[in-house]
C-alpha cells in the first residue's frame, strides 16, 4: 500500500484525507488487525469470568479491564478514541451499560475515574483528567 507498517497503514486507513481511506483492501488489512486484537480480549474476559475466586465470585468481579483505541480519524486525539471498560472492579465500576459524552472527555477523565474506583484520590492526571466520566462509577 506505500506505508512503513501497521502503524503508517493505521493512520492512513483512518484519515479522510488519504487515499487509503477508501480502498477497500487497506481498509480490510486493519479490520482484520482489529478483529484479532478483540478476539484476544474476548477471550481474556472468557477467562476472567471463568475464573472462580474463593469466595465464589469470578475474578472479572474483582477486575477492570480497560481497553482503549489507538487512534481516532488517523491521528492519536485523545478527546475522540473509543473505550472499553469491563468488570465492575468490586461493584465500583456501573456495568451493562454504553455512554457516549458530547463532551468527548479525554483519556484522563477515564484514569481518574478508574483511580477513583479504586478508592485512589489524585487530583488529576493529564491535561483533561481533572473531572470523572458522569455515570462510570457506582
Amino acid at each position: 500500500f506505500g506505508t512503513t507498517d501497521i502503524h503508517d497503514l493505521t493512520h492512513k486507513v483512518n484519515d479522510p484525507r488519504d487515499r487509503l481511506a477508501s480502498d477497500a483492501n487497506a481498509r480490510e488489512v486493519i479490520r482484520q488487525q482489529h478483529l484479532r486484537t478483540t478476539e484476544v480480549l474476548a477471550r481474556l474476559l472468557d477467562r476472567l469470568a471463568e475464573t472462580v475466586e474463593p469466595d465464589g465470585s469470578t475474578l472479572i468481579d474483582h477486575t477492570l479491564v480497560v481497553f482503549v483505541s489507538q487512534i481516532a480519524d488517523g491521528s492519536h486525539p485523545l478527546r475522540q478514541l473509543p473505550w472499553f471498560v469491563a468488570g465492575d472492579c468490586q461493584g465500583a465500576i456501573r456495568t451493562g451499560r454504553w455512554l457516549s459524552s458530547s463532551a468527548r472527555r479525554g483519556h484522563g477523565a477515564l484514569y481518574r475515574t478508574v483511580a477513583r474506583a479504586l478508592d485512589l484520590d489524585v487530583g488529576g492526571f493529564g491535561a483533561d483528567g481533572t473531572g470523572l466520566i458522569d455515570g462510570l462509577l457506582a
